[in-house]
This record gives C-alpha cells, sequence and structure tokens, in this order.
C-alpha cells in the first residue's frame, strides 16, 4: 500500500511538471505566433509607406501647374491600384506663402484643384520645429 501511495505521488509531481512544461511550450508557440504576426504587419506597414513616398515624389522642373496636376493624377493612381486606397484620406501641400506664413493646400479630388485650407487647430501657423 504504502509503494502504491509513494508511485501515485510520484505520478503527480511528473504530471504537474509536464502540465507546467506544456504550458510554458504553449506559451512560448503563442508568442512567436504573435511576434510573426507583428514583423509582418510592420512590414505591410513598412512596403505600403515607400510605395506612397514613391508614388508622390515631386516631378523635378515644369511649372506648379503641371506639378500639382502630376500628383492629382498619382492620388487618382493610388485609389485604383494601392491594396489600401483609404490609407490616404487628404492630399495637403505646404507652400510658401507669405514670407512669414506657409499656406496649406488641399487637393479637391473631384476638380483636381488645390485649394487653400485651414491649418489645424494643434498645428500653430508657421510653427517652427
Amino acid at each position: 500500500m504504502a509503494s502504491l501511495t509513494i508511485l501515485l505521488v510520484a505520478l503527480a509531481v511528473l504530471q504537474y511538471r509536464w502540465i507546467g512544461e506544456i504550458g510554458q511550450a504553449e506559451r512560448d508557440r503563442l508568442r512567436a505566433g504573435l511576434e510573426a504576426a507583428a514583423e509582418r504587419s510592420a512590414e505591410e506597414v513598412d512596403r505600403e509607406l515607400g510605395r506612397i513616398w514613391l508614388a508622390f515624389q515631386p516631378e523635378p522642373g515644369g511649372s506648379v501647374v503641371r506639378r500639382h496636376q502630376a500628383l492629382a493624377r498619382e492620388l487618382a493612381t493610388w485609389r485604383r491600384t494601392a491594396p489600401a486606397p483609404r490609407l490616404i484620406t487628404d492630399l495637403l501641400l505646404v507652400v510658401q506663402g507669405t514670407a512669414e506664413e506657409p499656406l496649406l493646400l488641399r487637393l479637391d479630388e473631384g476638380s483636381g484643384d488645390f485649394a487653400p485650407f485651414p491649418w489645424p487647430a494643434d498645428q500653430g501657423k508657421g510653427a517652427k520645429s
């Protein structure tokens, strides 16, 4: 009877350890899966930001009107071809305004024209960094 009790206690200890090891292995597996998913997401965001940066590079030279037209075309192309076209909600340009204050322009996608746009309240006009 005593040997059966000792055997039962030994099996209980082994089972407790195995359950602990299985739990740790499951946590490690979940952590690795989460890290891999986070890395894939970061790569996707990085890839999309790179595509945005490349798509909206200004053409050297040319008139301001032509550059603005090119940006409007690029946004239209972006909307048609990008996997996440709503990633860009507005196309804003900062241009030289008065000597003290830059001007903020927003693309009206319907007309393809840029029009003055008010600076956000939390972005002081002409704020210097």
